[in-house]
């Protein structure tokens, strides 16, 4: 789908992949930088909101339930009382990679915060970051095109043969025990 159709894979994950990829097309032509950005935003955005609201309503019970001991306990209390502007600045870096998104949202819910602050932050995070990777994937444009349309073309039999390869691995594997039990 990178290839084919990357503003609808961005705009259907928010991947960060996508998004640069689609920033490459933009460059060479094929795609108007304005949707690649508004499908990269949208893409990003769509289903934060659940995440905060399962925080909201399940996460104090969940965590309550898997707590040990009382010390563990205090330990969640302690972590509900964090600074809103902390939960501001870990909702507006989230969309930063190696940042867990899902775990931030739901903290951002179960501690308390205001939707309209979340989606504030979610949204202006995620407009900054989506801009970041598109223009990221412009200026790369022509050679990302290119290694793209490589990895396309050669995709589909490097998958198959890396099935066969575990079919054949678990065969042999097989096998082999077979024969030294019998």
């Amino acid at each position: 789908m990178l290839v084919n159709a990357p503003v609808l894979q961005e705009f259907i994950n928010g991947a960060k992949t996508a998004i640069v990829a689609a920033g490459a097309y933009a460059r060479v032509g094929e795609i108007p930088l304005w949707l690649v950005i508004l499908a990269g935003f949208i893409g990003m955005v769509k289903l934060d909101w659940a995440f905060w609201l399962a925080g909201r309503r399940w996460a104090d019970g969940v965590l309550r339930l898997f707590a040990q001991d009382e010390r563990q306990l205090r330990r969640i209390d302690r972590l509900k009382r964090i600074p809103k502007w902390a939960l501001f600045l870990m909702t507006l870096i989230a969309p930063c990679p190696g940042v867990p998104q899902p775990l931030v949202y739901i903290v951002a819910g179960w501690t308390g915060m205001r939707l309209r602050l979340f989606l504030a932050a979610n949204f202006l995070g995620s407009m900054l970051f989506t801009l970041l990777w598109a223009l990221l994937g412009y200026q790369l444009g022509r050679a990302a095109v290119d290694v793209l349309k490589v990895i396309d073309k050669y995709s589909l039999w490097v998958t198959i043969a890396l099935i066969v390869g575990v079919f054949v691995f678990a065969f042999v594997k097989e096998n082999r025990k077979a024969k030294q039990k019998g």
